[in-house]
């Protein structure tokens, strides 16, 4: 399962794409600095980062489409996950 990211200035979220859930989609409110901008990602390894949390809200640091996430906690220093961006086409 793909799961693509499409960021915007008041909501994102997961967008699975493929032939299992072609059509599924959810909106999170968010935080966002900077350009529009869509990137995938293996939902698996998405879901594997958020569930080694321990808090509330994270933080990902997105690049472009094709460089990888970091994701952190905010505050906290003992915490860094890298997720590398999946091709969407």
């Amino acid at each position: 399962m793909r799961c693509a990211v499409g960021a915007q200035r008041e909501q994102s979220g997961p967008q699975p794409s493929g032939r299992e859930s072609p059509g599924a989609q959810e909106e999170l409110p968010i935080i966002y600095h900077g350009a529009a901008l869509r990137v995938g990602f293996n939902a698996r390894y998405l879901l594997d980062a958020l569930n080694s949390l321990d808090g509330d809200e994270v933080e990902v640091a997105l690049g472009d489409a094709q460089s990888s996430a970091l994701l952190t906690l905010p505050g906290r220093q003992d915490f860094k996950y890298v997720v590398m961006p999946m091709r969407l086409d």
